[in-house]
């Protein structure tokens, strides 16, 4: 793994996101995929299930008109030779309202079919969104 293939990672990632491509976001995810976000987890076996958790959330994005998401910090540590933690900084250009960004944490590890997230942290994702959007999240 070398460093212009995270960036590239990260490219492709927020291009699909700022489309609202969710074919195209979950191909960056590994079977399976772990998310976690304010001390609860996420576990999707394959892309299927994670498309029919991400749909939502990216409708809802696209709802409150923030889904022009651009990364403009990556920063990683080497894991092993096929692995490494990222941690990206994103810039929210919402359609109303001042930018904002968000930190999230990525683990990344070469797969057959290229390089996939098998995990994400997003605490400062929904901190940001609670605090900016208080109505986005639906009760639980």
């Amino acid at each position: 793994m070398q460093p212009a293939d995270i960036y590239a990672f990260f490219e492709s990632y927020s291009k699909a996101a700022r489309e609202s491509d969710i074919d195209a976001m979950v191909l960056h995810y590994a079977e399976p995929y772990t998310g976690f976000a304010l001390g609860n987890s996420f576990h999707f076996a394959n892309r299927a299930a994670a498309k029919a958790s991400a749909a939502p959330h990216v409708a809802r994005l696209k709802e409150y008109g923030l889904s022009e998401v651009h990364v403009i910090d990556v920063q990683f540590n080497m894991i092993s030779d096929t692995s490494a933690m990222c941690y990206s900084i994103w810039e929210v250009r919402p359609k109303k309202g001042e930018h904002w960004h968000m930190k999230l944490v990525y683990g990344l590890r070469e797969h057959p079919e290229g390089l996939l997230a098998e995990l994400a942290i997003a605490d400062h994702e929904a901190l940001n969104m609670m605090k900016r959007y208080p109505g986005f999240f639906p009760p639980q």
